[in-house]
């Protein structure tokens, strides 16, 4: 979806793709304003790109935000949740279930 018809501006930390370019998925680190032509809003954009992160200000017509942007997402280490996954207390691996 296309953001060239938004009454607001895009929230930051909303992610987004940014149409022609190599990018997969970026995330909106701030509105800079109406600084664009015909007042288009211009948002610097945070892609996470190894080794380096790089900032890019675009226009709101060359971005679309992801639909997976819309959900929230909760990181596992936020909750407190162990990153091996939903495992029972005392289960162990090797065990073997009843027969």
């Amino acid at each position: 979806m296309a953001t060239q018809n938004l009454t607001e501006p895009l929230k930051d930390g909303t992610f987004v793709r940014i149409r022609l370019s190599g990018y997969h998925r970026a995330r909106i680190a701030e509105c800079l304003g109406p600084l664009g032509p015909k007042g288009a809003r211009i948002y610097r954009v945070l892609v996470q790109g190894k080794p380096r992160r790089v900032y890019i200000e675009v226009r709101e017509d060359q971005i679309e935000v992801l639909e997976d942007a819309t959900r929230e997402s909760i990181s596992p280490h936020a909750t407190g949740a162990k990153p091996g996954g939903s495992r029972q207390e005392g289960s162990n691996i090797g065990e073997s279930g009843p027969s």
